[in-house]
């Protein structure tokens, strides 16, 4: 109608389109894989995606699509028995697959979805459009596979460990080795002594023991067990799991993608506009900081309630800055850096965190 009677140039474009059997053939195809392609975008974009499980939709995706265009017995059959597992032959014999000219499905029996399908059916384009459209959707989920693989981290077997963080995976009737776990992520000063005492006695005790059974394990936000597994202490009020715990969280709070650092760049360019542009490196970190705070604790600036710790420090004094050699600010820097993190996990309904709030 926008075409017809508003003359719109871009209604009628579409329009054109539309009316054109290939492309309306072209469009079904792209309508159901584009939207898992988009649900997947989301998750790495998202800042409370689960690291544990987020490459495991992705590999899902690669495999689904692969399905598709590869013949089968160029892909064992075992692929099936872990489709959420980041297992690295599984990529590989993908990859090679991809590569080899072979393993590719003829046109006749390639997968282009039911819609496309049944379109098809209805002959509204000559034999040789339809096929030229196929030749189009079957290079289309091969590029897409070769991009598919391309996001996948480079270090496989190590994302491929943080499974067994997954609270199903703790207390499995078998559960990981101590040694199955990612060290290679642990610092030098890191008592791995300690950590195995912990991780044995952890994967001892019930998931009842340490969170709410109203919540069932299959629903279990990792990020939020190892929180509770943080907060578990001993009869002598010191936390039982302190050491384990932290080095999880550590590992989790490692972000999926530069989407979160692109936010705060945003933030940052609202903070320091032109009329401020000449503020000083300390106040903007500081303001970012507070902004973050505030989101993840869910508290606005207006009903901000300052504590008695606050006021006391709200003096002169808190204008001289304090001479601090360069070993002793990269020590304080990440200390903070760490509390603050762990503020943001254990706040209460820290669940999205909206830095443009």
């Amino acid at each position: 109608m926008a075409a017809q009677k508003e003359r719109c140039y871009s209604a009628r474009t579409l329009y054109e389109m539309y009316k054109d059997g290939s492309n309306l053939l072209y469009f079904n195809f792209l309508k159901p894989i584009l939207k898992e392609v988009t649900d997947i975008n989301l998750l790495f974009q998202s800042t409370n995606s689960d690291i544990t499980k987020v490459y495991g939709d992705l590999k899902l995706l690669l495999v689904s699509v692969v399905k598709r265009i590869i013949k089968p017995s160029f892909l064992r059959y075992d692929i099936d028995m872990c489709p959420n597992a980041l297992l690295i032959d599984e990529i590989d014999r993908i990859s090679k697959a991809l590569s080899n000219p072979h393993a590719l499905l003829p046109l006749e029996s390639v997968d282009f979805g039911f819609a496309f399908t049944e379109l098809a059916k209805k002959n509204i384009v000559s034999p040789e459009d339809l096929k030229s459209v196929q030749n189009r959707c079957f290079a289309f989920m091969l590029r897409l596979c070769e991009e598919l693989l391309k996001r996948l981290p480079h270090n496989t077997k190590t994302i491929q460990k943080l499974r067994y963080f997954d609270p199903k995976m703790v207390f499995s009737p078998i559960s990981p080795r101590f040694i199955d776990l990612p060290l290679e992520l642990l610092r030098c000063s890191t008592d791995i002594e300690i950590l195995e005492i912990q991780w044995r006695n952890l994967t001892s005790l019930r998931y009842s023991d340490i969170c709410d059974s109203s919540i069932p394990i299959q629903e279990k936000n990792t990020q939020e067990f190892w929180v509770d597994v943080l907060n578990i202490k001993e009869t002598g009020g010191k936390k039982k799991f302190e050491d384990l715990a932290l080095f999880v969280l550590q590992i989790l709070s490692l972000p999926l993608s530069n989407a979160i650092v692109e936010r705060v760049f945003s933030v940052m360019n609202c903070v320091k506009s032109k009329l401020r542009n000449r503020m000083q490196v300390d106040m903007l970190q500081a303001i970012l900081r507070i902004r973050l705070h505030l989101n993840a604790s869910k508290i606005c600036c207006k009903s901000f309630k300052p504590t008695e710790t606050m006021f006391h420090k709200f003096t002169s004094d808190m204008y001289d800055s304090p001479k601090i050699t360069t070993s002793e600010s990269e020590s304080v820097d990440s200390a903070t850096t760490l509390d603050e993190v762990m503020d943001i996990f254990i706040s209460e309904g820290a669940q999205e965190i909206n830095l443009y709030d």
